[in-house]
Order: C-alpha cells, then sequence, then structure tokens
C-alpha cells in the first residue's frame, strides 16, 4: 500500500462505491471480506474513523435484475453476443435459434409445461423441465419448413402448423430428455 495520509485515505473513501473498491484504490491486492475487517482494525489503530459505504446496488441494463456488477446479467450479455450490431456477430442467424427464440415458441413452451403441470411426464420430476418433441423432431420439422418455403421460411414459420401441434410436445425432466434422444437415434 502507498504511503497515504489520513486526509486521503477518508476522501479515498469517500468517493468508493463499496469496501472492495475502497481497499483496491488504496491498492490492496487479494480483496476479500476478511481482509478488509482486518484493515478497518488496521485503519482505527491508527486513529482514522473507517467511511460508511452507502452500497451501490446494480441491475442488468436489459432485464433489471440485480447483479454484482455494470453493465448486464450473463444471460443478457450473452442475447447481447448473438444481435446484430455487435462485432462477433457473423451475420447470420441459424433458422432453428431464430424459431427458438421467437415469442411463439415461449408461449408454446408455456402452454405445454402448464398442460404437464409443470413436471416430467416420464418420472415426475419438476427440476429443470424442458419441452420435448415427440413424434417429429424439431430438426426434422425446421427441414420441412425450409424445404416448403426455401429462402422465404421465415415469414410463414409462425404459420407452418407441425411446428406448433401441441400433441406433438411433452414435458421432460434433463434426465429423461436425454434417455429420449438416445431411443430416437436407435430407432
Amino acid at each position: 500500500m502507498a504511503k497515504y495520509t489520513a486526509e486521503q485515505i477518508v476522501e479515498i473513501g469517500n468517493t468508493a462505491r463499496s469496501p472492495r473498491d475502497f481497499m483496491l484504490k488504496l491498492g490492496y491486492k487479494g480483496v476479500n471480506g476478511t481482509s478488509y475487517k482486518f484493515f478497518c482494525k488496521k485503519m482505527k489503530s491508527m486513529g482514522i474513523d473507517m467511511p460508511d459505504f452507502q452500497y451501490v446496488e446494480f441491475y442488468c441494463l436489459d432485464c433489471g435484475k440485480k447483479i454484482t456488477h455494470e453493465g448486464r446479467c450473463a444471460k443478457c450479455a450473452g442475447k447481447l453476443r448473438r444481435r446484430e450490431g455487435n462485432n462477433r456477430w457473423t451475420g447470420i442467424t441459424k433458422p432453428k435459434d431464430f424459431v427458438r427464440e421467437s415469442h411463439k415458441m415461449k408461449m408454446i413452451r408455456r402452454a405445454i409445461f402448464e398442460r404437464d403441470g409443470y413436471k416430467c411426464v416420464e418420472c415426475g420430476s419438476a427440476d429443470k423441465i424442458a419441452s420435448h418433441h415427440v413424434f417429429k423432431s424439431f430438426k426434422t420439422l425446421m427441414g420441412e419448413l425450409i424445404d416448403r418455403y426455401g429462402d422465404e421460411w421465415y415469414e410463414h414459420y409462425e404459420d407452418f402448423e407441425p411446428l406448433w401441434d401441441l400433441n406433438n410436445f411433452k414435458t421432460l425432466c434433463p434426465r429423461c430428455h436425454k434417455e429420449a434422444h438416445a431411443r430416437d437415434k436407435i430407432l
């Protein structure tokens, strides 16, 4: 730690947003809760009153979820990387991703989960449920959509009834979902 006067330490403390930020501004490395308590004792022994921090709360810029840093939560940051205008975006959104992330698919998924009571229809688990295509796979249905409409598939995907047939879906937990895909490969 560099040499600071008591007044400088107090001034730095008044501009810091948190104890961690305060210690980092003073040049401390490896900051955690224990080291802050030790730091406070050390400062008090030198006759310096520690500032009373007003913790700054950060919220995701997109969804408003409370997070520990400025900017976006991990989920929204991932979505941003896939959007146009981002220098990492290739300019192509895969048809399957376009449909899977669509509002209509989210509504279908919700309807399926409500129909199945938010539980796996195979084992009854409610842990990390997912929707699964029973008779025709999502990949097959997307192939049919693109075969029928070609490059104009994105204008017609919401009207392509086989893709949205509720009888072709069921709710599964991760274990049963994995087993179902393993059975599909065997058949």
